[in-house]
């Protein structure tokens, strides 16, 4: 592995600043769901076959563990691509949770054909993900940077 990639890999993969104060272990009552059509199973694990490897890979080198409780609700919610509205403390991966179906189905699908006419040199977006602050931007392409480390999709 060249120099700079070994560099950037660190970089992406560098852990996150701790919040002045720790949270708890996700110990807490499950998360209640309502869904007017199709009731969801939580999962209990990231599964390759829901997720794929190339997420699952991802997943381990950030040092995701287990899905946090939002996350054992929001990723089968959106990976059956039905709406999703989550509501965590900081820190109980929100972002993850909304963005791992997104990012799975990306990666399963591969990239989106160019427009017809269109040239081969320019880039076209496959997802736009829209955020109410900068902060929240900041972190949204942080992860995206991570999980989609060394596939076809590049974030901006």
């Amino acid at each position: 592995m060249e120099e700079g990639a070994h560099t950037q890999k660190q970089h992406i993969f560098s852990p996150l600043p701790l919040f002045p104060f720790p949270f708890p272990p996700h110990h807490h009552p499950p998360p209640t769901t309502t869904t007017l059509f199709f009731p969801t199973e939580p999962v209990l694990a990231f599964d390759p076959e829901v997720l794929g490897e190339a997420l699952i890979a991802n997943t381990k080198l950030a040092g995701y563990g287990k899905p946090t409780p939002v996350q054992k609700y929001s990723i089968p919610i959106g990976v059956k691509g039905m709406d999703l509205m989550a509501c965590a403390q900081t820190g109980s991966g929100k972002t993850a949770g909304f963005l791992f179906p997104v990012i799975a189905m990306m990666m399963k699908r591969g990239a989106a054909p160019w427009p017809e006419g269109a040239s081969p040199k320019k880039c076209w977006p496959n997802c736009l993900i829209l955020a109410p602050t900068r902060e929240l931007v900041t972190q949204v392409r942080g992860l995206t940077l991570k999980h989609f480390h060394c596939s076809q999709h590049s974030p901006c």
